[in-house]
């Protein structure tokens, strides 16, 4: 789906979208419907099943702290990007770092805040935790494999 988008662009990019909100309309097109959506099943995915694909998993994680920032920033940004593979660069790249000085002094035109509002249905849930790291198969207690069997050579 093409390269990754730099964050100075993602910047870029984002300023446009914000503009695009101050002329009231609080609705989205069935294409930013659809964008937003994509990138929510990218967050929504379970971590074990996107292991493999680091870009997949580094745009998750890069998703995830903007979400975990602000849900409209969030919007903005799968707007922005169209596409979330664009935002699985590498780990050198942190998007919010750029993001954040800007959003956190950007105006906050109320369409926005209506279509985060409105489309609730298709964002991530408060509810998503951030990316944990998958634990290797270990003995929980000694003596008890993680199965609940115990181990022979303790006994």
């Amino acid at each position: 789906m093409g390269k990754f988008i730099e964050a100075k662009d993602l910047l870029s990019s984002a300023k446009n979208v914000v503009e695009s909100f101050d002329d009231g309309n609080a609705s989205l097109t069935r294409f930013q419907h659809k964008v937003i959506k994509t990138f929510t099943d990218v967050v929504k995915a379970d971590p074990a099943t996107i292991q493999r694909n680091t870009i997949k998993m580094r745009s998750q994680m890069n998703l995830l702290d903007i979400w975990e920032h602000s849900h409209e920033l969030y919007v903005v940004v799968s707007l922005s990007a169209r596409h979330p593979t664009k935002l699985g660069s590498p780990p050198s790249t942190n998007y919010l770092n750029v993001l954040k000085p800007w959003w956190d002094n950007a105006r906050h035109p109320k369409a926005l805040t209506a279509v985060t509002e409105q489309n609730r249905d298709i964002l991530p849930h408060v509810d998503i935790l951030p990316h944990v790291d998958i634990i290797p198969h270990m003995d929980i207690l000694p003596g008890i494999s993680d199965d609940g069997m115990q181990n022979r050579s303790l006994e």
